[in-house]
């Protein structure tokens, strides 16, 4: 008997919200287990059946059924119980060979072969760990086929397939340009959930990554203090102890042309009593870090050097041209602006709304721009007083 998970599944079900039809499903394991405890194993095998006519779904539930039909001889049914909670995900093959309430079933011709299809149900199941390497493999192929048959039922009839496929193929078409050989290798975070539905266990799990573009030889995630990119999330979800891909949504983080950076820029800068400024250079594969604390006066100096004419970049056209923003050998120039919320002395703040730039030293022309969550590249009228304040920076650093 499996008794720990019934009592989790009662206590995590409770705040369910599908009315008198779950709560009574719950009233009768719950009676049905009471009884067990009491040994009194054919009330208890009569309260699991009447909770059964609500639903018979729940693995756990169906494998307590059948201790009970077993301790009461009733050999024929607890194998019915047994397959339909294999059927339902019960995967624990140890305890079932092990459970004394299942010892009466042991003698029978076909204790074998209810022990070999539980073998055979769980060697097919994929955890989430191994289907997200299908999937992440699949996406890389762009095998957009496949990957529509490992999603969920309900996934299916929300999405449109020509939409799916399309995504698939922009993802799998930005791993190719950025020589990215597994998406395991630009993972930035992992999230499981489980819950209770209808006496039914639901588990996700959501995967997310962020691929980051290499510009600037490959130095945007060393320069900028909050890398950005495209953001690719993957949610898989556990019904019955099987995993289906129930959710795919990816981000390219570029600029719109009709975002006004320009205003957005001056709208930070405004009434900023203090911000965290961090300047980086990188040289020879090198980079040189410094940072400090700056007040309201010079936050009003240096941002009339961000005033002027900014023109939006697409990036289509930057890598058909080939531009230098991509082949430049030059130094690499960065600068951010970071606001924070709370009292100077606080020791533990949170930034707010930041502002990056990079650019190289030699081309006067272009810059990358990102704010923390986008980005782009902008054509502007200011590096050469974003190169002067660096120099200046470096120069005070160390001295």
């Amino acid at each position: 008997m499996n008794k720990f998970l019934t009592s989790l599944i009662f206590v995590l079900i409770s705040f369910s919200t599908c009315g008198q039809v779950e709560n009574e499903y719950l009233k009768l394991i719950k009676e049905a287990n009471t009884y067990y405890e009491q040994k009194e194993f054919q009330f208890s095998l009569n309260k699991f059946e009447q909770a059964f006519d609500i639903v018979d779904k729940n693995n756990t539930d169906l494998y307590n059924a059948a201790c009970s039909s077993a301790l009461l001889g009733q050999s024929e049914k607890a194998i019915t119980f047994l397959k339909k909670a294999i059927d339902n995900g019960w995967n624990n093959i140890d305890h079932l060979q092990k459970d004394p309430d299942l010892y009466k079933l042991h003698c029978l011709d076909n204790w074998g072969d209810v022990v070999k299809y539980a073998k055979e149900n769980n060697s097919k199941t994929l955890t989430d760990s191994q289907l997200i390497d299908k999937i992440t493999s699949l996406i890389k192929s762009n095998d957009s086929n496949l990957l529509w048959e490992l999603c969920s039922i309900d996934y299916r009839n929300g999405t449109n397939k020509s939409s799916f496929i399309e995504k698939i193929q922009s993802i799998s078409t930005l791993l190719k340009k950025e020589n990215i050989n597994s998406l395991n290798s630009v993972r930035n975070g992992k999230n499981n959930s489980l819950k209770y539905l209808n006496g039914i266990q639901s588990r996700t799990s959501d995967f997310s990554y962020l691929v980051i573009p290499n510009y600037y030889k490959g130095f945007v995630k060393k320069l900028l203090t909050k890398p950005t990119g495209s953001n690719i999330k993957i949610q898989l979800t556990e019904k019955n102890n099987k995993w289906f891909l129930s959710e795919l949504t990816f981000q390219n983080n570029y600029f719109d042309s009709k975002n006004n950076i320009q205003d957005e820029i001056s709208n930070f800068f405004k009434n900023q009593d203090s911000l965290f400024f961090r300047f980086s250079i990188e040289k020879n594969n090198q980079v040189f870090v410094s940072q400090k604390n700056i007040k309201k006066e010079e936050i009003n100096t240096q941002k009339t050097k961000y005033s002027g004419r900014i023109v939006y970049l697409p990036l289509s056209d930057l890598e058909k041209s080939s531009n230098k923003i991509f082949t430049d050998s030059t130094k690499i120039h960065a600068m951010s602006y970071i606001a924070y919320s709370g009292q100077d002395n606080q020791i533990f703040k949170k930034a707010t709304n930041r502002f990056e730039f990079i650019f190289f030293k030699n081309n006067t022309e272009i810059v990358l721009i990102s704010n923390g969550t986008n980005y782009a590249f902008y054509k502007v009228k200011f590096l050469k007083d974003l190169t002067d304040l660096i120099t200046l920076e470096i120069y005070n650093a160390t001295k």
